[in-house]
């Protein structure tokens, strides 16, 4: 049986709403509904992957959500409920505003290379030019020079009162919406479906606290005949005085390390209330050898230390706005001086003469651009947290309180080098264990969580502890990753016996020795002793394969492992060649390299200081022709020269020695 797997392939999926006084602590959610049962060929199971939300404090008493959905499959599989504290005003948001605000932002993020490499402990030393006066005259060799360098109450004709109570029913774009109340959610979920939604019973047990807490639940699917590329953002107001995530029943769809962002605009900074703000070292941001960044994995790493229910500030201050220009000019002025007007691309939907370009291509953009140019007027500041969570911690509804300010300013900036040997790599005295730990950097951009990152001849892989095993997901950065799971999914989906998937692991092979678990609808890898799931080198990485453990970190991952690079013999460098007017001088240097053949100690006689050109010893021009080409930027020097200026005067001893060779020549006729 062939089994498609549906996955949200989102930046963010659900939305974060308020929760009355009277609520539960710790019980909501906003998700897209696992499917129901079906034994054919549409069997799939479902992926959120993040979460996005955009929420607008206002001084009314009212919240605005604008929640972001991303989601792949048929459309008439899409389903998507949320419990909301009161009746919502519905509306559309324009998808552009959210990639508007991440551009504006996102923060700051730079891993380089440190050169680690031995450094000579010898320097040359060259005396100055003389200064000459022989006749003016152009350089007579052609010695070169350097350069310097809608409503109803019902959505059925059944005429017997139905289990939920229907408050209202809409048609909002290509939604089919319809927000509801429900004493017993096992009725309502039955109730759903029979209308056309793709729920199953599992999800009722999540939604009985929101409805022993008196809140409402919003309902929607596709209209009839609405392709997937139909689905928008989705906007909700509802009365409520502090933004709150509710994350109770995404247990049933979160990918692991799920990333859940918000964005907050009001008048004062807002921080999570009652869960820390997680700082993350910058010592531990890293990059493998691919030049692959560890920061979504970083994220996870150090919000996990915190219990995994901290956040991550990654802006705080000022709403700012996208800049289109990016230093050309074009944008900003009040006229077309680059000639974007017409030209049939939206160049600049911030200037009124590309208007009718923008409004033919991009219409989503300019409406995007409007709604956050409104933001910015109406808010002092906006806040972006960020959080990594899997299923199995989503315990609680994170809320958000206004503070007047917290310990960020702008974007969040990291920044860190990551040793490196590249350029001395055959100088490496020890090469198996520089091999083993260039490999181990692979762990870098890998985070295992409950279990430890190794190496395997896939290169990162994770090694799960007891009761955990190995599953790959998406990572922030769209690029594939492996990590451990509960190898028993938080949220049974065969509850009740009402959903039944096909196996996953049918056809899934993870290697010799090793077995493959169905975890939520997943397929999962556990590796005998001495192995560990890694991804795979073939271009489908839905499944991890097992691989022999090749080296260990005694870590999770996520940090950087080029630190050790530093401590490695290798060979110094070899004493710079002064030539015949030039003597060495030792040097102190940080890492001054092993002495091996090829950079053995100089002899004495290259540390005499030799006795100073003379103009007829160079042949050199008159210094005032010199001191012309200076002048016109080449790089020449009348004091110790600099690389360059040594590399000039190399030239001219070249051409010295041909002329030389010529008079002798010239003689022997």
């Amino acid at each position: 049986m062939k089994r498609f797997l549906m996955k949200l392939l989102f930046v963010q999926l659900g939305v974060g709403l308020v929760m009355l006084s009277s609520a539960p602590h710790a019980r909501a959610c906003g998700c897209l509904s696992p499917p129901a049962p079906a034994l054919n060929d549409d069997d799939f199971a479902v992926n959120q992957q993040a979460e996005q939300i955009i929420f607008e404090v206002g001084n009314d008493g009212y919240i605005t959500a604008h929640v972001l959905i991303r989601y792949a499959g048929k459309p008439d599989k899409f389903a998507w409920i949320v419990p909301v504290p009161n009746k919502p005003e519905l509306a559309l948001t324009p998808a552009s505003v959210f990639g508007l605000l991440d551009d504006a932002t996102k923060p700051a993020i730079t891993v380089t290379q440190k050169n680690v490499c031995p450094q000579s402990e010898y320097k040359c030393n060259q005396h100055p030019y003389p200064d000459c006066d022989p006749p003016n005259a152009p350089n007579p060799n052609n010695i070169p020079f350097a350069d310097a360098g809608a409503a109803s109450d019902s959505l059925s004709g059944n005429t017997s009162p139905p289990p939920v109570n229907v408050i209202d029913r809409q048609v909002i774009g290509s939604y089919d919406t319809v927000t509801f109340s429900a004493g017993d959610t096992t009725a309502a979920v039955a109730w759903l479906q029979k209308e056309g939604f793709i729920v199953n019973s599992s999800m009722a047990p999540y939604m009985q606290p929101y409805a022993d807490a008196g809140m409402l639940f919003v309902a929607s699917k596709l209209i009839p005949g609405a392709d997937t590329s139909e689905i928008k953002p989705l906007r909700m107001r509802y009365k409520a005085s502090e933004p709150m995530i509710p994350l109770y029943l995404t247990a049933v769809a979160a990918e692991p390390h799920m990333a859940i962002q918000t964005y907050i605009f009001g008048d004062k900074a807002y921080q999570p209330k009652g869960l820390p703000l997680v700082s993350l070292d910058s010592a531990d941001l890293s990059m493998d050898n691919s030049g692959r960044n560890n920061y979504p994995m970083l994220l996870s790493r150090a919000i996990d230390k915190a219990g995994g229910k901290g956040f991550v500030a990654e802006f705080s201050g000022a709403v700012p706005l996208p800049d289109f220009d990016k230093g050309t000019g074009c944008c900003d002025s009040g006229f077309d001086q680059c000639g974007v007007q017409f030209d049939g691309v939206c160049s600049c939907p911030n200037s009124p003469f590309d208007q009718e370009d923008c409004k033919r291509d991009q219409p989503d953009l300019l409406e995007g651009l409007k709604l956050l140019q409104e933001l910015q007027s109406k808010h002092k500041t906006v806040t972006r947290l960020i959080t990594r969570m899997s299923p199995h911690e989503m315990t609680n509804d994170p809320g958000f309180e206004a503070v007047p300010s917290i310990p960020l300013s702008g974007r969040l900036t990291l920044s860190n080098a990551v040793n490196s040997l590249a350029n001395c790599t055959n100088d490496v005295m020890d090469k198996k264990a520089f091999d083993q730990l260039t490999a181990k950097q692979a762990c870098a951009t890998t985070y295992c969580g409950q279990g430890e990152c190794v190496v395997t001849q896939n290169g990162a892989g994770c090694v799960c502890k007891s009761g955990y095993t190995a599953r790959t997901i998406t990572d922030l950065d769209g690029k594939p990753s492996v990590t451990c799971v509960p190898d028993k999914h938080t949220v049974d989906l065969t509850n009740g016996g009402a959903l039944a998937l096909p196996d996953a692991c049918k056809g899934v092979a993870c290697g010799s020795g090793a077995s493959c678990l169905d975890v939520g609808g997943f397929p999962t890898c556990q590796c005998k002793q001495g192995d560990a799931a890694a991804l795979p080198t073939t271009a489908d990485t839905r499944t991890p394969v097992c691989r022999p453990v090749e080296g260990t970190t005694s870590t999770p991952g996520a940090q950087d492992y080029s630190a050790p690079l530093a401590k490695l013999a290798v060979c110094a460098p070899p004493p710079p060649n002064c030539g015949k007017f030039g003597w060495l001088e030792k040097i102190k240097v940080d890492r001054p390299g092993v002495i091996c053949d090829s950079s053995a100690t100089p002899t004495a006689d290259r540390f005499v200081v030799p006795p100073k050109p003379t103009c007829g010893d160079l042949n050199l021009p008159p210094a005032g022709y010199w001191k012309a080409q200076q002048d016109k930027g080449c790089s020449v020097s009348s004091g110790s020269p600099s690389g360059t200026a040594v590399g000039v005067l190399a030239l001219l001893l070249l051409a010295v020695v041909t002329v030389g060779a010529r008079r002798r020549r010239r003689r022997r006729r």
